[in-house]
C-alpha cells in the first residue's frame, strides 16, 4: 500500500490525502451523531415511561391499600392506549403480582412470550443507583420498575415493559438520512480535492518548465520526467 501511494502521480496523491482526511472527519461526525441520537431517544423514553408509571402508581395506591386487584387491573388497562407498551404489573410489598396488563396487539405476541419465559422478577436487575426507579434496556424492549409510594412510604411497585420497535425504526430512518448526507459530503469533498489537485499539478508543471528553461542545474530530460509524474 505504501509503495502504491508513492508511485501515484502528485495530482492523485493530493486528491487521496484530501479525500481520506475528509472521510475520517465525516465518518467520525456520523457515528457521533448516531450515538447522540440513540442516547437521547433512550433517555427520553425512560423519562416518559417513568412519568406514566408514576401516574398509574399514584392512582393505584387506594387499590393496594384496600386490597382491590380488580380496580388496579382497570387502572393498568388504561396503558393500552400506548401502542408500544407490551405489558405492565403491579406488585405488593412482598413482590407478588397484584394486577397485570398485557397488550392485545398481535405484533407484541413474541415479546410477551419472551417476557413470560424470563419471569417477572428480572425487573429487579438494575444499573440505577436510585432503587425507587430502576430500568434496563434489553435487545427488544425496555423494562422499568418503580416503587409506588403513599405518604413517602412504599406500598407496592409497578413494572412496565415497552417495545423498542418504534425507537429502532426511528433510528434506522435517521441513519439512512445521515448516510445520504455522508455520501453527498464525500462526493463534494472528492470533487473539491480533484480540482485542487489539478490546479496544484498545473502550477508545478509551469514552475518546472521555467526551471528547465532558465537553469543549467535541472536537465530537460529530468524536467520532462517530473512533468509526466504530474
Amino acid at each position: 500500500m505504501h509503495k502504491l501511494f508513492i508511485n501515484l502521480p502528485i495530482k492523485q496523491k493530493v486528491i487521496a490525502i484530501a479525500v481520506i482526511t475528509s472521510a475520517v472527519v465525516l465518518i467520525s461526525v456520523y457515528f457521533t451523531f448516531v450515538l447522540y441520537e440513540l442516547v437521547s431517544k433512550r433517555q427520553a423514553m425512560v423519562e416518559n415511561i417513568s412519568a406514566l408509571a408514576r401516574i398509574v402508581g399514584i392512582n393505584s395506591t387506594a387499590a393496594l391499600a384496600f386490597q382491590d386487584p380488580q380496580t388496579a387491573t382497570e387502572i393498568l388497562a388504561a396503558l393500552g392506549t400506548e401502542p408500544e407498551i407490551i405489558s405492565a404489573h403491579i406488585y405488593t410489598l412482598d413482590k407478588k403480582v397484584f394486577a397485570s396488563f398485557k397488550s392485545n396487539d398481535s405484533s407484541h405476541g413474541a415479546l410477551l412470550q419472551e417476557i413470560n419465559k424470563d419471569g417477572a422478577n428480572y425487573v429487579y436487575d438494575s444499573t440505577s443507583e436510585d432503587k425507587k426507579s430502576i430500568y434496563h434496556f434489553w435487545s427488544s424492549h425496555l423494562d422499568l420498575y418503580q416503587e409506588i409510594l403513599l405518604n413517602e412510604k412504599p406500598v407496592g411497585a409497578i413494572s412496565v415493559q415497552v417495545s423498542l420497535h418504534a425507537l429502532k425504526a426511528a433510528m434506522q430512518r435517521q441513519s439512512i438520512i445521515a448516510c445520504v448526507f455522508l455520501l453527498a459530503s464525500f462526493l463534494v469533498a472528492y470533487i473539491l480535492a480533484r480540482g485542487i489537485g489539478l490546479r496544484s499539478a498545473r502550477k508545478i508543471v509551469r514552475i518546472l518548465g521555467n526551471v528547465g528553461e532558465g537553469s543549467q542545474q535541472v536537465p530537460p530530460a529530468e524536467v520532462a520526467r517530473l512533468q509526466r509524474r504530474m
